[in-house]
């Protein structure tokens, strides 16, 4: 299965989306954004806290669903110094998604500096809890 990947997330983030199933991303990453972009609701993502010049062959992560995406854009103002402030905007997205399994990498493909990253995934099989 071929699906973007969202690379370098938090440990604790994966945990939560492994136990709860669900979870939001707040994603701002040039390499990640460029691959959020190209999601839509009902699409599969592969999530993991590798980094992107780690993703490679073997490695493991959650296979989500995609519910919603946000695209956003904040804008700071940093202290004035003798009456100069300092401006900074940032493009961010934030995602809704669900876990659909977990799966192992068997290809990645990287488009470059902050392009995203297409990965083959081999899917595990997720066993339900409920009977």
């Amino acid at each position: 299965m071929r699906m973007p990947a969202i690379t370098g997330v938090s440990p604790r983030v994966l945990e939560q989306l492994i136990a709860g199933g669900s979870t939001h991303l707040l994603v701002r990453s040039s390499n990640n954004l460029d691959a959020v972009r190209r999601l839509s609701p009902g699409d599969h993502v592969f999530i993991t806290s590798v980094g992107k010049r780690e993703l490679k062959e073997g490695v493991e992560g959650v296979v989500a669903t995609v519910r919603s995406i946000r695209i956003v854009y904040e804008r700071v103002l940093s202290g004035e110094t003798e009456g100069e402030y300092s401006e900074r905007e940032f493009e961010a997205a934030r995602l809704a998604v669900t876990r659909f399994g977990t799966g192992r990498v068997l290809d990645a493909k990287d488009y470059g500096i902050g392009k995203r990253t297409e990965v083959e995934v081999e899917l595990r099989p997720t066993v339900s809890e409920a009977y």
